[in-house]
C-alpha cells in the first residue's frame, strides 16, 4: 500500500503558497492614494468626475487634476508623448498637476499671466518645462515631451467636466502665447508637490484682457490615505503616530 505522507505533504505546500499569495495581496492593497477634490462654491460648477470650472466675462476656466490614470493617457498621446528610453519602466512624475482648459468668451484676445498654488503661509508659482526637466531626468521619464506638456494646444472639440479629452483627436498644436477670441486651449500646469501636512489650497489664475487683470481662484481639498482603509482609519493612525 502506498503511503498518505506525500499526499500530506503536497497539500501543505499548497496551503503555505496560498497563504503567501494572500499575505502579498494585503501588502499590494497597502499602497499609498491619493486624490484632489475640487470644493462647490457658488461660483463653482463641480462634478463628481473631479473637474471644477467658473465661468466669467473673460472666460470659462476648466480645471481637472492629474491623477495617475491622466498622467498615463498623457504619456500614451502622440500630442504630449514620446518614445521612451528603451528598456526603462515609465513612472508617475512626483508632482502636482492640472489640466486646464480656457475658453475665451470675448471677442477680443485674452492671456493666461500667472499661475499660483497656495496653501497655508506658502504660494508656490507654477514650474517651467525647464525646471521639470531638471527634476526628471531619470529614465522613468523619458515618455514625457515636456516642452510640448508646457505649450497651448488649441481644443477644436466642445468637451465639459465629464468628458475625457482625447489629446489627438480633439486638440491640435498652437504657437501663440495668448487665446484667441472666442477660442479653446488646453494645458498642463504643474507645481512641485505639496507637502504630505497641506489638506487644502488654492490654486489661481491671473488673466489679462482688453487692459485690465481678473483673477479666477478654485478651491481643492486633498486627500492621502493607504489603500484598503477607510478614510477615519487613517486619520486616526496619523493621530496614534503623532502621539
Amino acid at each position: 500500500m502506498k503511503s498518505s505522507v506525500p499526499s500530506y505533504a503536497g497539500a501543505a505546500a499548497f496551503l503555505i503558497l496560498i497563504l503567501s499569495a494572500s499575505l502579498c495581496t494585503s501588502c499590494l492593497r497597502t499602497g499609498l492614494v491619493r486624490s484632489i477634490t475640487p470644493v462647490e462654491r457658488p461660483d463653482v460648477e463641480a462634478t463628481k468626475y473631479g473637474t471644477a470650472t467658473v465661468r466669467s466675462l473673460y472666460c470659462d476656466i476648466m480645471v481637472e487634476p492629474v491623477d495617475d490614470g491622466l498622467w498615463r493617457s498623457i504619456r500614451n498621446s502622440a500630442a504630449y508623448g514620446k518614445t521612451p528610453d528603451p528598456g526603462s519602466l515609465q513612472r508617475t512624475p512626483p508632482l502636482t498637476a492640472f489640466q486646464v482648459v480656457v475658453k475665451n468668451t470675448l471677442n477680443a484676445p485674452i492671456q493666461l499671466r500667472n499661475t499660483q498654488l497656495s496653501f497655508g503661509p506658502r504660494t508656490m508659482e507654477a514650474q517651467t518645462a525647464d525646471g521639470v526637466r531638471d527634476r526628471l531626468k531619470s529614465p522613468s521619464y523619458s515618455g514625457f515631451n515636456l516642452d510640448a506638456i508646457f505649450s497651448f494646444r488649441r481644443l477644436i472639440s466642445e468637451r465639459d467636466g465629464s468628458e475625457a479629452i482625447d489629446y489627438d483627436r480633439d486638440t491640435v498644436d498652437m504657437k501663440l502665447d495668448f487665446i484667441p477670441p472666442r477660442d479653446s486651449v488646453l494645458t498642463i500646469i504643474v507645481f512641485e508637490r505639496m507637502p504630505v501636512s497641506s489638506r487644502t489650497f488654492k490654486l489661481r489664475f491671473v488673466i489679462a484682457a482688453m487692459g485690465n487683470l481678473k483673477t479666477i481662484d478654485f478651491d481643492f481639498i486633498r486627500d492621502e490615505h493607504r489603500e484598503g482603509k477607510t478614510k477615519e482609519q487613517y486619520k486616526k493612525d496619523r493621530a496614534a503616530d503623532a502621539e
